[in-house]
């Protein structure tokens, strides 16, 4: 409950989301930066990722449905 807290208040901050635009933007314009950042997903983030999401949040499916 606490990290689908954390994610949902990630979301909403507009400081957060901008920070995010702005650190694409910057992997746009530094390949080797969004060749690092895949590198870095890749390994934080197991293959199965979307999974455990859905296990640990709910299925944004079920969540339009209701």
């Amino acid at each position: 409950m606490a990290y689908r807290q954390f994610s949902v208040g990630m979301i909403e901050d507009p400081d957060w989301s901008l920070l995010l635009v702005e650190f694409k933007l910057f992997t746009l314009r530094h390949p080797e930066s969004k060749e690092r950042l895949k590198n870095y997903y890749d390994s934080v983030f197991p293959a199965d990722h979307e999974k455990k999401l859905v296990a640990l949040l709910g299925s944004p499916l079920a969540a339009m449905i209701r």
